[in-house]
């Protein structure tokens, strides 16, 4: 294996916390970029003339790349040095986000932002995260990591407002744009990003084979999981056409086989890292970390919470933009509860896993927030307004903050520090993998949900005729998708117009209490996953 811990100088004194700093600066940008576009899905769907799944498989996209790589990319790090790499990833996210913020078009703003940034992203994720575990120690390393989970947890939660005020005041694009200042002040802090070299050895080699059948199998298995509601989870709903041919394999959808080759890709993956380790050769993953109970536990925990914390992020600016006409302002407004109890229960719960079990406060995190989804859906109305979200945004955000303030430590800790790149990899790979599902499968059925509720409403009235019907489901689609108001039959009288506006909220809220929902019953499995967490008290020191 390949060992990058022996020369590790931790930081003098003086400058003890300014690695951290630099750190957070970048964990900053890289959390506010997941969600700051999401507030600001109607002006990007009107700027670059496009729909809202469009945009939604843009953000999947975007997590979705850097699941695929972010192993690769940490082993980068340890292969050609931390530093190094982690210059070369500043790069490529500085030309991500200055193409992003001048895209003429959708694609370039998909290969600007979900390929370029995320193959950057991809590499800095995991290298702030080992540099920070390298570079302190007992409970100042606790301290670093929770402090770097708190700014990019704040990050993610202060995503919409900032995207709201930009998009409101000034563009969308200067959302990115205002990154590079960021990108800019990192590099002139590079003299405090302290990193050991890597040892040179022959069996020091990037595994090409396992980043590409990792990659494949990933991605070979979130799509066919995005793509399902599209194209049939058995039976084809919409055919598949390559090369003229329609791609239904013995009759069925294609997504049956699709994911069944994604998984056995990733059987085949690790065959091979452990045939390599057998060798003696270095395998992209040592695999011996999933033999680790508590370490594979904390992961996917992890990734249980960041698919409903971020589908959520991303769900709730649809909600309101598409059901009661907020702008990006106002949706970043309502968020503000969130974003303030996210940063206030990790910051006060930090260092009580040094007095608490962590298990038991993660625990207490997971139920929390469950607890908040339930007000939330409660609170929900035909007449809502944003003070009525408050309640539940904030113990929802406390569930969050309480969780956060645990689990990233306890990820991080539970391997030797000869796997501290594994178990970063892994880590962040598990939360991408979590972030791109959540925003793909919540984003899908509040979107489905409010199209299919609101065809079953319309079908019901006794007062609008079956041509009227028709007219209004199809104007209903095409407004969701293309965020735009609902385009009336100019025969409408005011009764007419005042059904199908109570139906339009009522569906909305509808297909929110099933999002909703959905988010809580992954909950609950990450609470029953949640048993395995490790009970050993942080270190003080």
């Amino acid at each position: 294996m390949t060992k990058v811990l022996k020369k590790t100088k931790l930081p003098k004194e003086e400058n003890k916390w300014m690695l951290l700093i630099v750190m957070s600066l970048v964990g900053f940008i890289m959390f506010l970029d997941t969600t700051m576009m999401n507030v600001a899905i109607t002006s990007i769907v009107e700027d670059l003339d496009t729909t809202v799944s469009t945009v939604q498989a843009a953000i999947s996209l975007y997590a979705l790349v850097m699941a695929a790589f972010m192993i690769t990319g940490g082993k980068l790090g340890e292969l050609y040095g931390l530093k190094k790499v982690f210059i070369i990833a500043m790069v490529m996210y500085a030309i991500g986000t200055t193409m992003a913020a001048t895209a003429p078009n959708i694609i370039f703003l998909i290969v600007g932002w979900s390929v370029i940034e995320g193959l950057g992203v991809a590499m800095l994720l995991p290298i702030t995260a080992v540099l920070i575990t390298l570079n302190y120690k007992g409970l100042d390393r606790a301290k670093a990591l929770t402090i770097f989970a708190v700014v990019a947890s704040a990050a993610a939660a202060i995503g919409p407002i900032y995207g709201g005020a930009m998009t409101t005041y000034f563009s969308w694009r200067w959302a990115f744009a205002s990154e590079l200042l960021v990108v800019i002040a990192v590099f002139f802090m590079l003299k405090y990003v302290h990193a050991p070299k890597p040892e040179k050895s022959a069996t020091n080699t990037l595994d090409i084979k396992g980043t590409v059948l990792m990659a494949s199998s990933l991605i070979l298995v979130l799509v066919s999981i995005i793509a399902a509601p599209t194209y049939g989870l058995w039976s084809p709903k919409e055919m598949l056409v390559l090369f003229s041919y329609e791609v239904t394999p013995f009759g069925v959808s294609f997504i049956p086989f699709m994911f069944a080759i994604g998984i056995g890709l990733f059987a085949w993956f690790m065959k091979e890292e452990a045939k390599l380790m057998k060798k003696g050769k270095d395998p992209l993953i040592d695999i011996t970390a999933f033999k680790n109970k508590k370490f594979t536990s904390s992961v996917v925990v992890g990734g249980f919470l960041a698919f409903v914390l971020n589908g959520f992020i991303f769900i709730f600016p649809v909600f309101l933009q598409t059901g009661f006409n907020y702008t990006a302002m106002q949706t970043g407004v309502a968020l503000l509860p969130l974003t303030f109890s996210m940063i206030f229960f990790s910051l006060f719960f930090t260092p009580l896993g040094s007095k608490f079990s962590p298990r038991a406060l993660s625990q207490l995190g997971l139920g929390i927030m469950i607890i908040g989804l339930l007000v939330i859906d409660r609170d929900l109305s035909m007449d809502i307004v944003t003070r009525d979200l408050i309640p539940g945004l904030l113990i929802f955000g406390a569930g969050v903050g309480i969780i956060t303030s645990q689990i990233t430590n306890l990820a991080m800790t539970a391997l030797s520090k000869d796997l501290t790149t594994e178990a970063s990899g892994i880590n962040n790979t598990l939360r991408q993998f979590g972030t791109s599902l959540g925003v793909a499968i919540l984003g899908t059925i509040l979107i489905s949900g409010f199209s299919y509720f609101a065809k079953t409403s319309l079908a019901s009235s006794d007062i609008l005729s079956e041509e009227q019907q028709i007219t209004l489901t199809t104007s209903l689609e095409q407004s969701t998708q293309e965020m735009t108001d609902v385009q009336m039959p100019t025969d409408l009288n005011d009764e007419e117009i005042s059904q199908i506006t109570i139906f339009t909220k009522e569906s909305s809220v509808t297909a929110m209490t099933a999002t909703i929902y959905t988010a809580i019953f992954t909950l609950v499995i990450a609470l029953f996953l949640s048993r395995k967490l490790s009970k050993e008290k942080f270190a003080k020191s």
